[in-house]
């Protein structure tokens, strides 16, 4: 045994460098292999003293019909459940500045320490107004984000007025999630790529006001005591989620039979609507109808008055054409009268002129002896500057007719013996004796 020993100690003496080596090597080897025996228990202990703190929730449940009040009452109901919450979720494409994000929408929890999920603000402050919204502050993204940015939903997995009472927010925080344990992966979505890229928290008001919960967070009690992940609080989760499926088909009748009532309650609220809408119509289609019959009657009076007053105006027209042809017969006889009346009357100024020639003719013959001047005796004449005529005692029956550039003679001293001398008579009768116009 000595003999062992010293030839070890020669062995370590003559390669003492390589046995440091060896050494340390086993050392560290040693070492790395204990520290990753701890290391799980150590990450296992550290992530349930944050979920403890958190207030992660153990079982979350949710429903393809929505979940109400009454079925968050029940869950609470369920032996084992220490309490339950409903909550919001719709997976949404929003817009921030230029780039595009697949994200899931939260209802943000109550901030204080007794809430379930309980999120802690990273950074900025939490929404206190609708239109407000947190991001993860632990996700990377495309383009650096700050505070006050706005964000826009674009599109979501359903119709975005039957989840979103809006679409447009700012953000104003950022956050971290226990409902979110790493942010390597987020999720998936049927939006986008398929994988999630952020998440937000807005307020329940934010959400649409008849939406009902889609989905309910449920703390076993007891399961805070119990180290998460271990045997003995996965035995006490599952005893639990299993009462919770067992009430399961009891609030699905219980909801299916409220969505039919509300159905119902809708399609009897939009029969009412019809019946009266259509009594109004059936109400104004009678008085149009009515009226329609009035106004047929009218016009049907119309059409007989019409009718007469046609038979009156054709019965007119053939009198006024029967009129126009006996007047324009008229026009046409008293054309013809007239143009006879002319030719007679040219015929009788023509007579009348031959025997104004003539009796004119005659009286200057007749007065060319009487007017003869006598020795002593004298006349007064006047050349006439227009056609006259002259009613004189020596023509009773008649008048003397002189034209312009004829005498009209008088003799003096018996101004009623008047007569008419014509212009080519009168130099060789008479001489002017005075320039006083006689």
């Amino acid at each position: 045994m000595k003999a062992a020993g010293k030839d070890i100690a020669r062995t370590v003496r003559t390669s003492l460098g390589r046995f440091v080596a060896i050494a340390a090597i086993v050392a560290l080897g040693t070492g790395f292999y204990a520290g990753l025996r701890a290391t799980p228990d150590d990450m296992n202990t550290a992530a349930d003293i944050y979920y403890d703190q958190s207030n992660l929730m153990d079982i979350r449940v949710v429903s393809t019909m929505g979940l109400t009040d009454a079925d968050i009452d029940a869950l609470a109901k369920v032996e084992g459940v220490a309490r339950a919450e409903g909550a919001y979720e719709a997976d949404v494409m929003t817009t921030i500045g230029s780039e595009q994000y697949a994200m899931r929408v939260h209802s943000l929890p109550g901030n204080g320490d007794d809430s379930l999920n309980r999120i802690s603000l990273a950074s900025g402050r939490w929404p206190s107004a609708p239109g407000e919204c947190v991001i993860s502050a632990d996700r990377v993204m495309n383009k650096p984000v700050e505070e006050g940015e706005a964000l826009h939903i674009d599109e979501g997995a359903t119709n975005l007025e039957d989840v979103l009472a809006r679409t447009d927010f700012t953000i104003v925080g950022f956050v971290h999630s226990p409902y979110y344990v790493t942010s390597a992966s987020l999720g998936s979505t049927v939006l986008g790529s398929g994988e999630l890229d952020q998440y937000m928290y807005i307020l329940e008001e934010d959400f649409a006001a008849d939406l009902p919960f889609t989905e309910a967070f449920v703390e076993v009690a007891g399961a805070k005591e119990l180290r998460s992940g271990s045997e003995a609080y996965l035995d006490k989760v599952d005893e639990v989620a299993r009462r919770i499926e067992a009430i399961a088909p009891e609030r699905e009748q219980a909801r299916l039979a409220e969505i039919k009532a509300e159905a119902q309650q809708t399609l009897d609220d939009e029969r009412a609507t019809y019946q009266k809408e259509r009594a109004d119509a059936e109400a104004k289609l009678a008085d149009a109808e009515k009226q329609l019959n009035d106004s047929r009657a009218q016009l049907e009076d119309a059409e007989k008055e019409l009718d007469s007053a046609q038979a009156t105006i054709t019965s007119s027209e053939a009198e006024i054409a029967s009129g126009k042809s006996q007047l324009n017969s008229g026009k046409n006889q008293l054309s013809t009268q007239r143009a006879e009346a002319q030719e007679k009357f040219a015929e009788a100024e023509s007579q009348l002129d031959a025997q104004q020639e003539k009796l004119d003719a005659d009286a200057l013959q007749a007065h060319i002896h009487a007017c003869r001047p006598k020795p002593g005796h004298r006349v007064h004449a006047r050349k006439l500057l227009r056609r006259a005529k002259v009613f004189s005692d020596r023509r009773p029956d008649g008048y003397l007719l002189g034209e312009p550039g004829d005498w009209l003679v008088a003799r003096a001293g018996n101004t009623s013996h008047v007569h008419i001398v014509k212009a080519e008579s009168f130099p060789k009768l008479y001489f002017q004796v005075s320039t006083d116009g006689d």
